[in-house]
């Protein structure tokens, strides 16, 4: 008797707020999607904006396309070991790239980064 009063005080203490689940698709919430493109749009937005060349984000962007055609040069150097790596441009004995904005898999980057974080936000405000 006990148990029971107290499910029906819980069920009437659980307000609907905000929907968080697709009719019919329970499965499907609205809060996942909107945690990542709430985390998403803020770094597209740093990402692409217009930087002034020489400005300090402009540098900034510099230095990480330097590293990272610094990093893929260490696993390119595997196979080649002439590879040389000057800012962006990497030299090799076979072939020479160089790895620009917008074609450094920025986008998968920041998806995959925003995904992530909200996952481990949405678990860790809902564990069960």
């Amino acid at each position: 008797m006990a148990t029971r009063k107290r499910k029906e005080r819980n069920r009437k203490q659980k307000s609907p707020g905000l929907q968080t689940e697709l009719p019919g698709f329970p499965l499907f919430g609205y809060r996942y999607p909107l945690i990542v493109a709430a985390i998403a749009a803020p770094l597209f937005a740093i990402y692409f904006y217009p930087y002034a060349e020489g400005g300090a984000m402009a540098s900034g962007m510099e230095s990480y396309l330097a590293g990272y055609a610094r990093m893929a040069s260490a696993v390119i150097s595997i196979l080649d070991r002439n590879v040389v790596v000057s800012g962006n441009q990497i030299d090799g004995q076979m072939f020479s790239m160089r790895i620009v904005k917008t074609c450094d898999a920025m986008e998968v980057n920041i998806l995959l980064a925003a995904a992530l974080a909200s996952a481990l936000l949405d678990y860790s405000c809902h564990p069960s």
